[in-house]
């Protein structure tokens, strides 16, 4: 009788133990719901306003600025930020000074990106002891022709070598075409041949005139032959 008595106050201690155990699980696991839960309701009272597309001219600077909305209730307080793009994170205020940010921990917070040369998309998060937010998409473009307005010219094209051989090919064929033309001018229609007969009598008077001066110095001279 007295060994069922202990049997079963030893199972009754075992229950309540194990009962005290389940209890504090129970508890335990409320209390991470409640801090997910709250924690959940808290990023979405923060979150960041920013444009979705900033243009720049090539090589010039360009600041990113986000606004950061709802801060002010239940006393927010900014923590940290992080810029990012396609990259990676970003270091900001380093040596370089190519990534200067800055942030007043409750209204903005900003990113000013040095002598942009190419586009790209960037974004941040900011932490604070409500919750965190994160923008979304800034796509950074250059303007169009600005790399032109800023002296930088597309290297000139060289003129292909077949058209550099082409040259050459259609002016002899253009002067041979003009050499056709006078010679069918000249020898087909009436003005040409009325023009190679004046230039035909004309050579021969010049030729009379030269033979008559010859001879005439001939006689007036000692010499024995004249060249004519």
């Amino acid at each position: 009788m007295s060994l069922t008595s202990k049997q079963s106050s030893l199972s009754v201690c075992d229950d309540s133990k194990l009962y005290r155990m389940s209890f504090m699980w129970t508890c335990f696991s409320l209390l991470c719901a409640a801090t997910i839960l709250q924690s959940r309701t808290s990023n979405a009272e923060v979150s960041l306003k920013c444009n979705n597309t900033v243009e720049v001219v090539f090589r010039e600077d360009v600041t990113l600025t986000c606004r950061i909305t709802d801060m002010t209730r239940d006393n927010c307080k900014g923590i940290d930020y992080q810029w990012s793009n396609s990259h990676g994170d970003i270091q900001c205020n380093s040596d370089l000074k190519e990534y200067i940010c800055g942030w007043d921990k409750l209204t903005y917070v900003y990113l000013t990106i040095s002598s942009v040369i190419e586009e790209d998309n960037y974004t941040v998060t900011v932490h604070t002891n409500c919750g965190f937010a994160q923008s979304s998409t800034i796509k950074v473009q250059i303007q169009p022709h600005s790399d032109l307005i800023r002296g930088v010219f597309p290297k000139p094209t060289e003129p292909s070598q077949s058209r550099s051989h082409e040259i050459p090919t259609i002016l002899g064929i253009l002067v041979a075409i003009a050499v056709v033309g006078v010679l069918c001018f000249l020898f087909i229609t009436n003005r040409g041949r009325q023009i190679i007969s004046r230039m035909k009598k004309a050579k021969r008077r010049q030729q009379w005139t030269r033979n008559g001066k010859c001879f005439e110095s001939l006689k007036n001279s000692d010499l024995y032959g004249c060249i004519c």
